[in-house]
C-alpha cells in the first residue's frame, strides 16, 4: 500500500524545512491471469503471444523464445501481446516461450510455454476399402484411414472428415466414426458406412484431415462399387 516517510534534522541553532517523501510497499508478485498459446499447443507461421496479469505497476515484460529476445518482445503494461514470426527457426519440433514480469519494486516472476512447431502437412491413406475390393450390397461397409504426421499426437480424430459423394462430386453424406487408434506419429481412423437403398453402386469415399498446427493434408479419395 500507501506509505509517507517524513525526514526531519534538528540542530541547535538551526531550522530545517522537513522532506515528505511517498512510497508505495510492494510485496507482492505479479500474477498472471491468461495467456496464449496453451501448453502442448502445435504451432506455425506467425504466432500470437498474449499474456495478461494482475499487476498495476508493471517494470517490464519481456518475452523470448528458446533463451533469445525476439522483436518487439517487451512492454510495461499489464496485458501484452507479441508476434512471433516462426520462419526464423530452422528445425520442427519442441519450442520454449518464456515470459518475465517485474514489477516497479523488483518483484518477477517467470511463466514457461512448451510449445511444438509443426510446418507439414499431413498426409492421408486410404487404406479400405480399395477401389477393387468387393462389396455387397445390403451390408455395412467398413472404413479404415491412416493419418500421418512429423510431429506425435498432432492429429485430432475430430479433424479428420470423410466423406461420401456421387462421382459428380455431389455430397451424399459422412461416414461414421467408430474408432481412432495413435501409434507414434500415425493416427489410424476407422469409421463404417451403413447400407441404405439411396446408395448408388459407384461412388466415392473422401477424406480430408488437419493437423493441430492447421497444415491441411491433401485430400484423398477412392472409388467404390457395389455388386
Amino acid at each position: 500500500g500507501s506509505y509517507t516517510i517524513v525526514v526531519t534534522a534538528t540542530e541547535p541553532g538551526n531550522t530545517y524545512n522537513s522532506v515528505t517523501i511517498n512510497v508505495t510497499l510492494d510485496t507482492q508478485k505479479p500474477k498472471v491471469l491468461d495467456f496464449n498459446p496453451l501448453p502442448g499447443a502445435f504451432v506455425k507461421g506467425t504466432v500470437p503471444i498474449n499474456i495478461r496479469v494482475n499487476e498495476p505497476n508493471v517494470r517490464e515484460m519481456r518475452v523470448q523464445v528458446n533463451g533469445q529476445d525476439i522483436p518487439n518482445n517487451t512492454t510495461d503494461q499489464d496485458n501484452f501481446t507479441v508476434m512471433w514470426d516462426t520462419s526464423g527457426i530452422e528445425l520442427d519440433g519442441p519450442q520454449t516461450i518464456t515470459i518475465k514480469i517485474k514489477d516497479k519494486a523488483n518483484n518477477e516472476i517467470t511463466q514457461e510455454i512448451a510449445v511444438t512447431l509443426d510446418r507439414v502437412s499431413p498426409a492421408t491413406v486410404i487404406q479400405f476399402p480399395r477401389s477393387d475390393t468387393p462389396l455387397r450390397r445390403g451390408g455395412t461397409i467398413s472404413v479404415v484411414i491412416d493419418v500421418v504426421d512429423a510431429q506425435s499426437n498432432s492429429i485430432s480424430p475430430y479433424a479428420v472428415d470423410v466423406l461420401i459423394t456421387r462421382m459428380d462430386g455431389s455430397y451424399l453424406g459422412r461416414v461414421t466414426r467408430t474408432n481412432t487408434r495413435n501409434s507414434g506419429n500415425k493416427l489410424t481412423w476407422s469409421g463404417r458406412i451403413r447400407w441404405q437403398n439411396s446408395l448408388p453402386n459407384t461412388f466415392k469415399i473422401v477424406a480430408n484431415a488437419v493437423d493441430k498446427a492447421g497444415n491441411v493434408a491433401a485430400t484423398q479419395e477412392v472409388t467404390v462399387t457395389i455388386r
